[in-house]
């Protein structure tokens, strides 16, 4: 596609290879890629950090595991959350692009 003028990006969750390896997006023909690569990681709203081009970007300081266990006694929000939703920063790139 970028032969014939088109730009090329992907956004979200990337389910074909890790990046850095022959399966990852920029690999597959993709100018940028901004999102995560990891199924495991894909589970969460709030990872630690997501892939811009086979680079990590911070995303979280204090990431929220998808498979975390279900605390036990009260349930409060700021235990199940984080500063980044990992949708919204996938929307905002995405935009920006």
């Amino acid at each position: 596609l970028q032969r014939a003028g088109y730009a090329t990006a992907a956004f979200g969750k990337w389910g074909l290879g890790q990046a850095g390896t022959s399966g990852g997006p920029n690999e597959k023909g993709f100018e940028l890629f901004f999102g995560v690569t990891c199924q495991r990681v894909a589970h969460s709203y709030y990872p630690r950090f997501v892939w811009r081009n086979g680079v990590q970007e911070l995303l979280n300081e204090k990431p929220v595991p998808g498979h975390a266990k279900q605390l036990e006694g009260e349930i409060r929000f700021e235990d199940w959350s984080s500063a980044r939703h990992l949708s919204s920063a996938v929307r905002d790139e995405a935009l920006r692009w």
